[in-house]
């Protein structure tokens, strides 16, 4: 179907009960005329293998009587090309048991006609069949009624009701490739174009005018013989006969376009017309024709064509010949009025007055032909049988078969017999459904596996007898498992599947008003197609359905209700395909058997599946690893994907509806629907059940069906809401939706709506106190936006001001104010009310959101005495306090800068610089990240006096004074540290000089880009560990810590007795509180747990020193858990620090410790394999998951060669094993995540993670 056109179901397949089961009277047709090519027969003919068209499989329905009194259909199948089948049926009878097989001496051509003959209709034999072989001999057969022949002794048609003739010896030139017929008619069109007319029926053979060939030329014109022909045309591609107007027609398409129309009663020609080749495309297929509407004085017609004999593409063309009346009938015909694009092969068309039906393999097409562009045009669909067989059988894409043993074994997981006997149970009952079961099909089945089942045999059989027969298939074995039994049910039904397909494959359709009722014609069988009932169009989601639900609200009420219940069903699809339709057969088989367990112990089990998926029960059913493995991932791929869309559908849910009241009353309103209503019919009790009865019991059940499931499926969700403490999430979003309602219903109110959230919002302020966290963050969240709401609806400042002193708020007496004047008070006062609960982020929102009202407010009759820059400056003030508070140093110095009262600004800016030294934050005026614009002079005065204050600061203070005035001089503002790493180092060794003197050793340097190579032995020698620390994180940050920057052992296991604590000489470390430990190791110990901040690397050095010293040593334990701390971190991979768990496994790969890497290895990989699916959101953040790799395959070499040099064999070849299984269940998880990590992105890319977490954990 072409993209653009949007594709609605709207009716299903009925098969008719019976057709599938005709037992089959075979009538053989001698012949006398020889099938070898005669001698007149061309020899271009004659070197073919046919004369005319070969065995397709085909079939189609003429009507009997006017009215209507029978259908006959015929079938030929290319697998019994000789054989042709035909079958009468009425409606107002049961389908016939008996079918007619007419047995010809040589295959047929894929046509038949069949009429009734009116000039012999009451000699016994009212019937006249035309057929055609392929080797060019037509016979005309009158036939009597099917039930006749039943009772007839002999199977051999009487001579004299065969009329049969050699077609090859009419035809001069070519071949045929296209037959019709018509009561008294048979015509036969050629590769070379002619068409020649049989009057076959109404003349004999050797009468005058017995047949003619359809020519151009009338009159004298006839003389002038081939001369005269007219312009030649291509072969005929498809050729049939119409009564069209009260006279019969003869509608013929060529291979090169052209589309010729002929009275066949005159032999005149009526239509020539030319289609483009070029547009439509070069090869043209077949030809229908519709009623004449003498309405509107047209004719349809369809042709079906395609590009090249490659293209998979077909398209259907639709033209209308138009007809006028006068002396005579004048037809024409213009270019196509619309175009109809098929994907996958078209198998027959049929047009009624507004509408073509179009049957593919994949199902029936209806669209409306006064559309002329069919890319806006809304098609119609119905859906055929193999989709329910496919869905019962557990074929098709959506339905996973392994469901039913899952959920089976979790409710018999203790006796093994009765999960084979119930799973059977559930088989059985959808392989002998009406529609799925098939003699023919279940016959062929059988023969694969080597039971031959004679027809009258299965015919005799009952139902339990055909249960057996299957069962002995299935559970034949001795001591069998489920999951053996399981997979012997599947192979069954894919054969049986397989076969039904092949045996029941589409052939025709028939269109028969009044009423348009449409049949299709199988290859095996016979049914009707049936429009939706309102419940089926409601599960499929169509909205045509929406005003016949009554949900018990209001009247305008009515469209929500219909909203929400399109949010309940996609919360039930959700579960729906969660678990399949394998919930509803099971419930189903519970209640229709003897219940080996009842539905309310079901019900738990399946909610727990919902849960925690089927991983806990996979082992149960398969000792290969590998395939429990597969098995673990698609079911932990499954019930992540469930959990995740099921909160979206949850959350939609709830932000739907006003109050979750509202939603059970949809639901109950639903459910109603789902009742079925009571038709009491009565029938006369001594009537047999006709086709129309049978039909409709047919139909009643398919709907029943959907009834049961959807029913179902509520249930399961209730369930599923009373399962996840369902009770305490409608609390809490139930009252957070009256909230909601309430704000609506009351904002058209004067002034209440106002009153309404500021006193909320007071309340939400006053529950905020005491509280910590999240919890304490969301109270202040909505506190705020309920002050802002409160200020912005109509009539605020009359409601708010009318509110008792209890409110905390000041009666101001301003009623006739601008609206920005009244907002400047209330943020003013809202400022205050936050900053007396010490909540400084909510102070400051209003605090700028007063700045934002200054200028208006002033240009009102009753503006304040105080100046606009006055006030600004109080707001600007107390905007830096706030963020000041919250230690935002650059909003904070912002707010200085943008503060237009200077004295307010000076004493701001004297605040911060005193905060920042109070901090040890002082780095923050050398950061690059503060403008000093016109500010320089007064920063460098405050220094100064700080130097004054406090001599060891001098440095610091100076190093920030240095940097204020090379931004100035520069003229710019530096990113990053502009010289000042320079000062940094100098500083450094400054210290150590300071130090060392105290020490009595004389040292100074002379550059101070690069550490002196001295130094540190100089530092360690006298005991100064803590500077020697200091001075090699420094200078190494950049290049990277090595082991060889810690020269000594002792650096790194003894403590300083001797260095004096300095406070505030070193700005990494802060001040240097020299550490004490009772050993060498603890000494270490506190050494790293006070400089790894500092330096990430150093647990690295440290344990690298360690292991080349001693490759065998035992690594501390707290110094492994420094390279395994990072909380979070280690689910996500063995990411972190530099101190990672990967560097320890790199270094315990490099020194040979490969048992100590792989379990590292095992444990981080087991660590991100075990988390639970609700946390699955959390470990798809981009470029969370990473392990070393490279060194991994590292280990594997080191392996591979100790196993080559006979070192450890055994021990590497275990070593290797586990690194095999964990490394191959890993990457198969990598890939599911990343497969489910963008689903979700898809689906629902406006939900950020925040959100889902807060859902989840109200959930």
């Amino acid at each position: 179907m072409d993209m653009g056109t949007k594709v609605k179901l709207v009716g299903t397949e009925v098969p008719i009960p019976g057709s599938d089961s005709v037992n089959w009277i075979e009538l053989t047709v001698p012949s006398s005329v020889s099938a070898a090519a005669p001698a007149a027969v061309s020899s271009a003919a004659s070197a073919r293998e046919s004369f005319a068209p070969p065995t397709e499989d085909r079939a189609s329905c003429s009507v009997i009587g006017d009215p209507i009194q029978s259908y006959f259909i015929w079938r030929i199948n290319k697998s019994s090309p000789h054989v042709l089948e035909l079958l009468e049926f009425s409606a107002d009878k049961e389908f016939p048991r008996n079918g007619l097989q007419i047995v010809f001496p040589d295959a047929l051509s894929p046509f038949a006609f069949i009429c009734l003959d009116k000039s012999n209709h009451q000699d016994g034999s009212p019937y006249l069949l035309y057929v055609l072989t392929v080797s060019g001999v037509a016979y005309l057969l009158q036939l009597k009624s099917v039930d006749t022949y039943v009772l007839s002794s002999s199977s051999i048609l009487p001579a004299n009701e065969i009329t049969e003739f050699d077609v090859r010896l009419y035809v001069s030139q070519g071949v045929i490739t296209s037959v019709a017929a018509s009561m008294g008619l048979f015509l036969v069109g050629t590769d070379s174009g002619s068409v020649i007319c049989f009057k076959l029926g109404s003349l004999h053979r050797t009468s005058p005018g017995f047949h003619f060939e359809l020519r151009d030329d009338t009159g004298i014109g006839r003389l002038w013989g081939f001369v005269s022909r007219g312009k030649m045309v291509g072969a005929v591609q498809d050729l049939l006969i119409a009564e069209t107007l009260g006279r019969p027609l003869a509608f013929v398409l060529h291979s090169d376009g052209t589309i010729r129309v002929w009275d066949l009663l005159d032999c005149n020609r009526v239509l020539n017309h030319m289609v483009n080749p070029h547009s439509l495309g070069g090869l043209f297929k077949r030809l229908w024709v519709g009623q004449a509407n003498r309405s509107r004085n047209i004719i349809p017609l369809v042709i079906l064509h395609k590009q090249n004999m490659e293209d998979t593409m077909e398209t259907i063309s639709v033209y209308k010949i138009q007809f006028d009346f006068g002396d005579k009938v004048i037809f024409s015909m213009n270019s196509s009025v619309q175009s109809i694009p098929l994907e996958g092969g078209c198998v027959d068309v049929q047009l009624s007055e507004h509408n073509i039906l179009i049957l593919k393999d994949s199902g029936l097409v209806s669209h409306n032909m006064l559309h002329t562009n069919a890319d806006v045009e809304e098609s119609q669909c119905y859906a055929l049988q193999e989709e329910f067989v496919a869905d019962q059988l557990y074929q098709s894409s959506e339905q996973f078969p392994d469901d039913l043993l899952w959920i089976t074994q979790s409710m018999f997981s203790s006796v093994k017999d009765q999960t084979i006997a119930f799973v059977s149970s559930v088989f059985l009952r959808k392989l002998l459904h009406p529609g799925i079961f098939h003699d023919g099909v279940f016959q062929m089945t059988m023969l694969d596996y080597n039971r031959h089942l004679a027809y009258s045999d299965l015919r005799n059989m009952t139902v339990d007898g055909l249960k057996k027969e299957i069962l002995s298939l299935i559970e034949h074995e001795v001591n069998q498992t489920p999951l053996s039994a399981f997979y012997r049910w599947k192979v069954f039904c894919n054969r049986y599947f397989d076969h039904w397909c092949k045996s029941n494959a589409p052939l025709g359709l028939l269109l028969q008003p009044p009423g348009d009722a449409i049949v299709l014609i199988r290859k095996s069988s016979v049914s009707l197609f049936r429009s939706m009932e309102k419940i089926e169009l409601l599960v499929s989601g169509s909205d045509e359905v929406s005003d016949v639900i009554n949900f018990g609200l209001s009247s305008s009420d009515d469209k929500f209700g219909w909203e929400i219940l399109l949010e309940v069903l996609g919360c039930v699809n959700c579960i729906s395909q969660q678990l399949g339709k394998t919930a509803s057969a099971v419930i189903y088989e519970l209640l229709m058997t003897t219940p080996m367990i009842s539905p309310d112990d079901f019900l738990p089990c399946l909610l727990k599946t919902l849960e925690t998926g089927y991983s806990s029960s996979v082992a149960a059913f398969d000792s290969r690893i590998d395939i429990v493995l597969e098995k673990e991932l698609v079911d932990h791929k499954k019930i992540r994907k469930f959990s995740a869309h099921m909160m979206l559908a949850l959350h939609n849910l709830s932000s739907k509806a006003a109050a979750w009241g509202r939603v059970l009353e949809v639901i109950e309103g639903y459910i109603n629907f789902l009742v079925p209503q009571k038709t009491i019919q009565k029938f006369d009790t001594e009537r047999s059940v006709d086709m129309n009865t049978a039909v409709l019991v047919q139909s009643t059940s398919q709907v029943a069906r959907v009834m049961f499931e959807s029913a179902t499926d509520i249930l399961l969700f209730l369930s599923y809401l009373l399962h996840i403490g369902g009770q305490l999430l409608i609390g809490l979003v139930e009252s957070h939706a009256r909230k909601e309602y309430i704000s609506r219903s009351l904002q058209d109110a004067k002034g209440q709506w106002c009153m309404l959230h500021h006193l909320l919002g007071c309340s939400l302020l006053a529950q905020a106190r005491g509280l910590h966290g999240t919890v304490k963050e969301t109270k202040v969240s909505d506190a705020v936006r309920c002050f802002f709401r409160a200020s912005s609806g109509e009539g605020a400042s009359q409601a708010l001001q009318n509110l008792s002193d209890g409110t905390g708020f000041p009666q101001l007496g301003l009623y006739n104010e601008l609206p920005a004047a009244w907002k400047l008070h209330y943020y003013q006062w809202a400022m205050q009310t936050f900053e007396q609960h010490n909540i400084s982020e909510g102070a400051c929102q209003f605090a700028l959101a007063a700045l934002e009202q200054v200028d208006e407010a002033l240009s009102s009759n009753e503006a304040p005495d105080e100046s606009a820059t006055t006030i600004r400056g109080r707001l600007w003030a107390n905007v830096f306090k706030f963020t000041l508070d919250l230690n935002h140093y650059y909003d904070a110095y912002c707010s200085i800068i943008s503060n237009p009262d200077e004295e307010s600004k000076y004493i701001c800016l004297r605040r911060f610089i005193i905060v920042l030294y109070e901090r040890g934050a002082l780095k923050n005026l050398c950061n690059g990240q503060l403008p000093f614009i016109s500010l320089t002079e007064k920063v460098e005065l405050e220094l100064s006096w700080k130097v004054s204050l406090n001599p060891k600061m001098q440095y610091k203070l100076r190093l920030a004074g240095i940097y204020i005035y090379v931004s100035t001089e520069n003229g710019i503002q530096p990113h990053g540290y502009l010289g000042i790493a320079k000062l940094d180092n100098e500083y450094i060794l400054t210290s150590a000089e300071y130090l060392l003197c105290l020490a009595n050793i004389k040292w100074s340097y002379s550059d101070a880009s690069a550490l002196p190579p001295e130094l540190v032995d100089l530092l360690v020698e006298m005991d100064l560990y803590d500077m020697a620390f200091t001075v090699l994180l420094k200078f190494c940050k950049d290049t990277g810590l090595k082991r060889n920057d810690l020269r000594t052992q002792p650096l790194l296991l003894t403590s300083s007795k001797n260095e004096a604590t300095q406070p505030g000489l070193l700005e990494l470390g802060g001040p240097m509180n020299q550490v004490r430990g009772n050993s060498s190791w603890e000494n270490l110990e506190l050494y790293l747990g006070k400089y790894k901040n500092l330096h990430a690397r150093l647990p690295v050095v440290v344990a690298e020193t360690l292991l080349h010293a001693d490759s065998e040593i035992e690594l501390p334990l707290w110094l492994v858990q420094m390279f395994k701390s990072g909380g979070s971190e280690r689910r996500w991979g063995m990411t972190g620090q530099e101190s990672n768990p990967a560097s320890l496994f790199q270094l315990y790969v490099d020194h040979g410790r490969f048992t100590e890497a792989t379990n590292l290895l095992l444990e981080y990989i087991d660590s991100f394999k075990s988390v639970r699916p609700a946390e699955v959101i959390f470990r798809k953040r981009p470029s969370s998951v990473w392990f070393p790799y490279t060194a991994i395959e590292r280990l594997w070499c080191q392996l591979e060669r100790s196993i080559a040099l006979g070192h450890m064999v055994e021990q590497s070849r275990k070593l290797q094993s586990l690194l095999s299984d964990a490394l191959s269940g890993h990457l198969k998880q990598l890939k599911v995540d990343s497969e489910d990590a963008v689903s979700l992105l898809t689906e629902r890319k406006d939900l950020t993670v925040l959100e889902t977490q807060n859902f989840h954990y109200r959930l």
